[in-house]
């Protein structure tokens, strides 16, 4: 893939022995399963394809979550860079203003989002409306000195994912428009 946010939907797969396909779903069944959070693989004139890509992981509390793989990516890459430009760049460092310091912590950790969201990688930050917005250091990244502590930093920082369109919904209507005048 070329970006943590692609999915395996509509992918075909290769390197599976087709005689060892021994039950296929119906259509139906499929779609029954994969609406219920299952990854249902069909096998179709010869390739295997994924219908709906759900994995779980451990979610709190160590119950089982239901993720779809892209998401976990999206996860996995953005924690992994913001873990890296924080030990690039803050690890060592003998800050003389404490406020100052923490500004920098929250401006390198918004340098990785920005980049992320700008690749395409994670999807933007949005307002309540769906409108998209710019990172806010204030609400979106917070960073705090350990009381007890003064070596540790603690840190808290949301983003949101960009999921894939995996199901679709519809109505029609014959002889009877939708919108009466």
């Amino acid at each position: 893939f070329t970006s943590p946010a692609s999915t395996l939907s509509k992918k075909s797969i290769t390197g599976f022995n087709s005689s060892d396909v021994t039950n296929a779903w119906l259509g139906g069944e499929s779609n029954l399963l994969a609406s219920q959070g299952c990854m249902v693989v069909n096998f179709d004139a010869g390739v295997f394809k994924v219908k709906d890509p759900v994995t779980t992981e451990v979610g709190g509390g160590g119950l089982a979550a239901f993720s779809y793989d892209n998401t976990s990516s999206q996860k996995d890459n953005v924690t992994r860079k913001i873990d890296k430009a924080l030990d690039d760049n803050i690890v060592g460092i003998v800050p003389t203003d404490l406020a100052d310091f923490i500004i920098d912590i929250k401006l390198i950790m918004r340098g990785v989002l920005s980049g992320e969201i700008g690749a395409g990688a994670i999807g933007p930050y949005t307002n309540p409306d769906n409108t998209t917005r710019a990172l806010n250091l204030a609400t979106d990244i917070e960073v705090q000195q350990d009381p007890n502590d003064p070596t540790k930093f603690f840190f808290k920082y949301t983003f949101n994912l960009r999921y894939a369109a995996l199901r679709l919904y519809g109505e029609y209507s014959v002889d009877n428009p939708f919108v009466s005048a």
